[in-house]
């Protein structure tokens, strides 16, 4: 609790001049982005009772000060819908310090795998051996892989998550978007499937990244 009121009400008022009413929305806020990775600007807004030009303005504002990231959604060739972007903490810690204060009810594993998305998110992020390039997207809908990155010359699909994952998703999300090949973080083996298209990496060797 100690950190979630920190954040709320020490660190966010020193990103930028909010109002007093945004201040007081700060925890509830960042708690939705807590329990949600990829919920709208609109329902954020009305959940929070802000307006939607303060809730942007508040997401601006925590991507810049690094305490989250912004991974926007990937399109498909032949979709023109909008989704919403994912922001991913950098730091799993504080959204699971977010969740043990509202005494969140998540299964044990939808909560691992969402701390999991913040390790490899910000990860890629912050790694400075990437491509210049690089992009970090997500996949949006249901059936797909959990981010999509992008370089000049290749796209890989990546998949989050505990225990023994298949590489369905990853197989779904490679075929819409065209990628050259896979990555599945999980509890499994290090092993090549797929004719050597899909890699999947136990999380012992993600953790000397």
């Amino acid at each position: 609790m100690q950190t979630v009121d920190k954040v709320a009400s020490t660190d966010i008022p020193q990103l930028r001049k909010f109002s007093l009413p945004t201040i007081a929305s700060a925890k509830r806020i960042l708690t939705l982005l807590a329990e949600n990775t990829g919920i709208s600007m609109a329902k954020l807004a009305d959940r929070s009772h802000v307006s939607h030009d303060v809730v942007a303005d508040f997401l601006h504002a925590l991507t810049l000060s690094g305490l989250v990231v912004r991974v926007p959604p990937q399109r498909a060739a032949t979709s023109t819908a909008t989704k919403p972007s994912k922001y991913m903490f950098t730091s799993p810690t504080i959204r699971a310090a977010f969740l043990d204060a509202v005494g969140s009810e998540m299964r044990e594993l939808t909560r691992q795998g969402m701390l999991l998305e913040d390790a490899v998110a910000s990860n890629i992020h912050q790694n400075p051996n990437m491509p210049s390039d690089t992009t970090l997207r997500h996949a949006p809908g249901e059936g797909g892989a959990d981010f999509i990155l992008n370089t000049h010359t290749q796209r890989a699909v990546i998949e989050v998550g505990r225990g023994d994952k298949t590489m369905r998703q990853v197989q779904v999300s490679m075929a819409k978007y065209k990628a050259s090949f896979g990555l599945v973080f999980s509890d499994t083996e290090l092993k090549l499937a797929a004719g050597a298209t899909v890699i999947f990496v136990p999380w012992e060797y993600f953790a000397l990244t």
